[in-house]
Order: structure tokens, then C-alpha cells, then sequence
């Protein structure tokens, strides 16, 4: 009887972990001209999610948890930008420009 109770904890726990909600950032990182800027890192301070830009600027985060977290965007030859953001259910768009260092 134990047994059957600790496996209905354990699944349950193992349901609630991959019912999780998880949610994508992405968007546009441009210099003041409007150009794409490649290669600028991406990232949730004190997380381990981030990405780097492509070719044209473009980046995506995904499986986030939802919750509120600090993103950090730095390139170089380009001032670094912090900015509060709130990850909820929806997909999040945040395009940004960055000023030139």
C-alpha cells in the first residue's frame, strides 16, 4: 500500500513538472539605422536561456517558464541594454535598438 501511494506522488509530481508552463521570446535586435545586428547576445540574467542573433538580427528564446526575469543584450562596438520583462503564456515579441558604444 505505501508503494502504490509513493507512486502516485511520484507521478504526480512528474505531471505537474511537464505541465509546466513554458513560453518563447524572440524578436529583433537592430542598430540605430535599422539594420539587423548579427551576433549580439541574448539572455535571462541568472538563467541558463539565451540565444545570439542570426544574419539579420533575429533571435529566439523557447521553453521559458512564465515569471518575471531581467534580460541582457550586449554586442560588441554597442552599449549594453538590460530590460525587465514578464514571460507569461503567450509567445513575447521584444524588438530593440541598441546605441552604438
Amino acid at each position: 500500500m505505501l508503494r502504490f501511494f509513493s507512486f502516485v506522488i511520484l507521478l504526480g509530481v512528474s505531471l505537474s513538472s511537464m505541465c509546466q508552463d513554458l513560453s518563447t521570446l524572440s524578436g529583433k535586435i537592430s542598430a540605430a539605422n535599422g539594420d539587423g545586428i548579427p551576433g549580439v547576445t541574448v539572455h535571462l540574467l541568472n538563467t541558463n536561456f539565451g540565444a545570439a542573433t542570426d544574419v539579420d538580427g533575429n533571435f529566439a528564446i523557447d521553453r521559458i517558464p512564465t515569471g518575471n526575469y531581467r534580460l541582457g543584450v550586449s554586442a560588441i562596438g554597442f552599449a549594453s541594454v538590460e530590460k525587465a520583462v514578464v514571460i507569461n503564456q503567450q509567445s513575447q515579441i521584444l524588438n530593440l535598438t541598441l546605441a552604438e558604444a
